[in-house]
């Protein structure tokens, strides 16, 4: 995972996040960013692919929320109903609209929405859009999700 910020990144720190031995190590970043002169959290993560670890992972990943106004995004490995995404869901609006229902993965002819941009005390521009280029199916084999906000 990475963040990347056109505004000053005022410390970071990667959080391990509940990940079953001999698997990829799953973790959460998070950073705070100074906005110009609001302090915005944002964390950028990594799921697992078991269910179960997923659970354990949003249990975790709730637990580094701030307090103030926050970007949580990743790759969830999990679409809008799954059990993992519950907690989050219930403690944040996330971008997409939900009469469109955009799908990212995988590139290219993205069958599954399972990559989120989550916020709280921002204002959301419109809904997320899902960024699919001819560029953009080869790059990854994710799409880009793309949110924009603006302070109150």
């Amino acid at each position: 995972t990475a963040i990347l910020s056109r505004w000053p990144i005022l410390k970071f720190e990667n959080h391990p996040l509940p990940t079953p031995e001999k698997e990829e190590p799953r973790g959460c970043l998070v950073a705070e960013i100074d906005v110009e002169g609001t302090t915005l959290q944002v964390l950028c993560t990594h799921w697992g692919l078991c269910p179960s670890q997923r659970k354990q992972q949003s249990v975790a990943t709730l637990k580094l929320l701030g307090v103030g106004p926050l970007v949580l995004a990743g790759d969830f490995n999990e679409d809008t109903g799954a059990a993992g995404l519950q907690g989050l869901m219930e403690k944040l609006p996330h971008s997409y609209d939900e009469n469109e229902l955009p799908r990212s993965y995988p590139t290219p002819g993205a069958e599954k929405r399972i990559d989120y941009i989550f916020y709280r005390g921002l204002e959301l521009k419109g809904h997320a859009a899902v960024l699919d280029t001819p560029d953009t199916q080869v790059a990854s084999d994710h799409f880009p999700v793309l949110a924009i906000f603006t302070t109150p």
